[in-house]
């Protein structure tokens, strides 16, 4: 049937304001999120056409925030990477110290990994990235940019250059572009965002 349809205009506007509220003030986000609404709220809007427009809107406000702030732009960037290695390094020493896992396992390939093995992985990246985007959505935006969103967008560029960068030195293999295009967006980018969305929510009005 292709895109399924929104009927609901709170679902419409919540969508808005959560992606919204990443690259822009909190006020900004609300304002739009609204002007949105209000522009393709009359009838049956389908949802790809929705959040296509919505997506435009909100990677133009967040190539207006990295030009209005380059120089914190980058340090955010910088320091959530820091902030993640270490909390994701901290992560992996614990569970080697407590026996799950052991920390240095570059040589072992996934696919002869256990599965509690990878399950102990999957879940130390998820946490560690939960938690860099909490530490980072609580900081001072840097040209209405959420503090962590400059990471997310790392992570986005990365998931799709390492895959290109495999095809063209012919060292693709299929477990590895399904890592990159399914589990960095969902064990980075996702709980990142949603760090810093709990973060963002908590904070003081």
């Amino acid at each position: 049937m292709g895109c399924s349809y929104l009927d609901s205009r709170v679902s419409k506007a919540s969508l808005a304001e959560a992606l919204l509220g990443l690259v822009t003030s909190p006020d900004r986000a609300e304002a739009i999120a609204g002007d949105l609404v209000e522009q393709m709220g009359r009838g049956r809007v389908d949802r790809c056409r929705f959040v296509l427009h919505l997506s435009g809107v909100a990677f133009a406000l967040l190539l207006a925030g990295i030009g209005a702030a380059r120089v914190r732009t980058v340090w955010l960037f910088a320091s959530g990477l820091v902030l993640w290695f270490l909390l994701y390094a901290l992560i992996r020493a614990t569970g080697a110290l407590l026996g799950v896992h052991p920390f240095d396992s570059a040589g072992l390939d996934c696919l002869a990994r256990p599965l509690s093995a990878s399950l102990y992985l999957a879940a130390a990246l998820l946490v560690s990235n939960f938690l860099t985007g909490v530490a980072l959505g609580s900081r001072a935006p840097a040209g209405g940019l959420n503090g962590s969103v400059p990471l997310a967008a790392f992570w986005s560029l990365f998931t799709l250059a390492a895959p290109a960068a495999a095809a063209v030195t012919a060292s693709a293999t299929w477990h590895c572009t399904l890592y990159y295009l399914l589990g960095l967006p969902l064990l980075y980018i996702a709980p990142l965002l949603y760090g810093a969305a709990v973060a963002r929510r908590r904070a003081p009005a």
